[in-house]
């Protein structure tokens, strides 16, 4: 955490270009017994641009993702996932009209504690690029991150309980389509809260500082950001349409 610090405060202090962003996003899980899940991730990413400042002026992404989790024991979690993302326009980049095909393996090791959470994890993605000027490229990104989570009106997360979040994300990779060629991708530091409205639905805003080292010129993005989070949807709602009738 430390050593994402240092280089997020480097990259404030070098010359730097920054855009503004607005990112939603909607996961839906599903319970299978005690130790597997199922999960669709809906992300939709927007930016400012030039000659318009509002940050959902510009639609920049849009991703679809479906994961299996498996959850070894209270501590352990480990998951795979396919997913596609069109890129509309990714100024980070200089990006436009690319199309991704994401394959990801991931493991996450969780130290539950009275009061808090803090979890750290390790994600492998394979990247298949469409990109019009390069056509087809794979690309290897490796993803080290850790996150803490603190209930305020409760000791343990559940219906009624807000609660604060904090994490950061190192990204690295072995190759790229980008004329750089940097092993360090980027720092992601999100800072924000959320509120379990039910035991199965909550939200979470936050702030996210995205730094990306470049040769020419770093790039900054900040982004604000909203998850709803849904956990068995469909059994909710098969209790809910029983209970009408």
């Amino acid at each position: 955490m430390l050593w994402a610090l240092c280089l997020f405060a480097s990259g404030i202090t070098a010359q730097s270009s920054q855009s503004n962003q607005g990112w939603t996003k909607y996961k839906f899980s599903h319970s299978f017994g005690n130790q597997w899940t199922s999960e669709l991730d809906l992300t939709g990413k927007f930016s400012d641009t030039p000659s318009n400042p509002s940050i959902f002026s510009t639609r920049s992404q849009f991703g679809i993702r479906g994961w299996v989790h498996y959850h070894m024991s209270s501590r352990w979690r480990f998951s795979g996932a396919f997913g596609y993302f069109d890129n509309f326009y990714q100024p980070e980049i200089d990006q436009e009209n690319s199309k991704e095909y994401r394959y990801t393996l991931e493991g996450v090791y969780f130290f539950h504690k009275i009061g808090y959470t803090f979890s750290t994890r390790g994600r492998a993605e394979w990247r298949n690029i469409h990109d019009k000027e390069s056509g087809i490229v794979n690309s290897f990104r490796y993803r080290q991150g850790v996150k803490y989570q603190k209930p305020l009106n409760s000791k343990s997360f559940r219906k009624g309980v807000f609660y604060l979040l904090a994490s950061d994300e190192l990204y690295f990779r072995v190759n790229t389509i980008e004329e750089y060629n940097s092993f360090f991708d980027r720092n992601v530091l999100t800072i924000g809260g959320g509120y379990l409205v039910s035991d199965n639905f909550q939200v979470e805003l936050a702030y996210v500082n995205e730094f990306l080292p470049r040769s020419d010129e770093d790039e900054i993005i900040n982004a604000f950001s909203i998850t709803l989070i849904f956990n068995n949807l469909m059994a909710e709602l098969r209790k809910t349409l029983k209970k009408s009738n």
